[in-house]
């Protein structure tokens, strides 16, 4: 394995709306996002915009005490 990676040494925490960045927190998407190795966005290439739009209604709709259980999904 190569010693480059995308990916944050502390992943941000899935929380409701849109965020600058991943000191902010990260909705499904932009976790995603950054999974993937795209740049970060709640609008990432790797997803299709419908199953994108329902993430993000998904994300925005669960409670904050909730919302972490959908991390494994991502």
């Amino acid at each position: 394995m190569s010693g480059s990676s995308s990916t944050p040494e502390l992943l941000p925490i899935l929380s409701r709306g849109k965020h600058r960045s991943s000191r902010k927190g990260a909705c499904f998407m932009e976790m995603a996002s950054v999974l993937a190795g795209e740049r970060w966005s709640d609008h990432p290439r790797c997803t299709h915009p419908l199953l994108a739009e329902l993430a993000r209604l998904v994300n925005d709709s669960t409670s904050d005490a909730q919302r972490h259980r959908l991390a494994v999904l991502i």
